[in-house]
């Protein structure tokens, strides 16, 4: 199982370098463009830079999720539960936000591919790869919530059969 994390947090590292070399890349040549040429040379490069932001934000949260790194708030859990109880808050948690991302996901494809027909202004590029941000990064947190679940559970069998010698 940790070698299936591993390779997607490979795929969120490198898709997260890429959308953010591009992003400064846009971003360096265009401010160059405008000041010491004294005109802008792409259209529409702004917005190609917001999107490729976009997918970089998303990408990351995926990443930051997959190695459990994101905000929690396990304070008043560890100090009031005792560990076996701390275990099924975790477990419930886990497939809370599981049904929340497989709804995203469920909905955010279909809706994304519906923009096909909307362009965006100024590139007349279709707003599905913007929209597609979304539905992507939500499927690589699923298997990075399926993953966490089961090493949780795994771990939680282990201990009681262990417990239990």
């Amino acid at each position: 199982m940790s070698r299936i994390d591993d390779i997607l947090f490979s795929i969120e590292k490198i898709t997260i370098l890429v959308m953010c070399s591009l992003m400064v890349s846009i971003v360096s040549l265009e401010v160059f463009c405008r000041y010491c040429i004294g005109t802008t040379l792409m259209v529409g490069i702004q917005e190609i830079a917001k999107w490729t932001f976009v997918w970089l934000a998303t990408m990351a949260c995926a990443a930051v999720l997959g190695r459990e790194k994101h905000i929690a708030v396990e304070y008043f859990v560890k100090r009031f539960f005792p560990t076996s109880v701390q275990n099924w808050i975790y477990i419930i948690t886990q497939v809370v936000v599981l049904f929340f991302l497989i709804s995203i996901v469920v909905t955010g494809f279909p809706f994304a591919i519906d923009q096909w027909q909307m362009r965006a202004t100024s590139t007349d590029i279709p707003k599905t790869f913007v929209y597609l941000s979304i539905p992507v990064s939500m499927s690589f947190m699923i298997f990075h919530v399926l993953i966490q679940l089961i090493s949780r559970i795994r771990s939680m069998r282990a201990c009681s059969e262990h417990g239990d010698e």
